[in-house]
């Protein structure tokens, strides 16, 4: 395993979790050499990884050589040891959330989420901006949470807008 930091991996990492809520946080609570023999455990089985990491969260963060790897984690580990886990992607590669600009604050929500749903849109939430007293104004922004990765752009009435990624 290799834990050099300043060689960040090039594939997103499968999010290492504890299936059972009595067990959250075990990862924290590990010493060194518990955390060495759970990534070793895992390495005997899927092959060396580029670099396993527990986050403050308490979910280990294991980086995959490549996709084939990933793929295999996170469709056949289920058990490390006596330990109940689970592994999932990242929100990164879940959740495709972008922002479009441009819509009259005098547009309903519901009815933009009507003619947006058929572009795999899931959710449109107005952006507001906090004004020097405090109070929040709307804006011509909207955060577009999509069901699956962004598209160049979305049209609304026939009229284009662009997809700007939400960091």
């Amino acid at each position: 395993m290799s834990s050099l930091p300043n060689s960040p991996p090039s594939i997103p990492p499968v999010i290492i979790a504890t299936f059972h809520e009595k067990d959250k946080g075990t990862f924290l609570k590990y010493d060194a050499k518990m955390r060495y023999a759970f990534v070793s455990a895992i390495e005997t089985i899927f092959g060396k990884v580029v670099q396993a990491v527990v986050k403050p969260g308490g979910d280990y963060f294991i980086y995959p050589h490549n996709q084939k790897q990933k793929d295999e984690l996170l469709t056949k580990l289920a058990k490390v040891g006596d330990l109940d886990v689970t592994c999932s992607k990242t929100k990164a590669e879940t959740e495709f959330k972008g922002i479009i600009k441009g819509v009259s604050i005098n547009e309903d929500l519901s009815f933009l989420m009507e003619l947006l749903a058929p572009q795999a849109v899931t959710e449109i939430r107005r952006m507001q901006k906090v004004l020097v007293d405090g109070t929040k104004q709307d804006t011509t922004w909207l955060n577009v949470t999509f069901s699956r990765p962004l598209p160049y752009s979305v049209l609304i009435a026939g009229t284009c807008h662009l997809v700007s990624k939400y960091t």
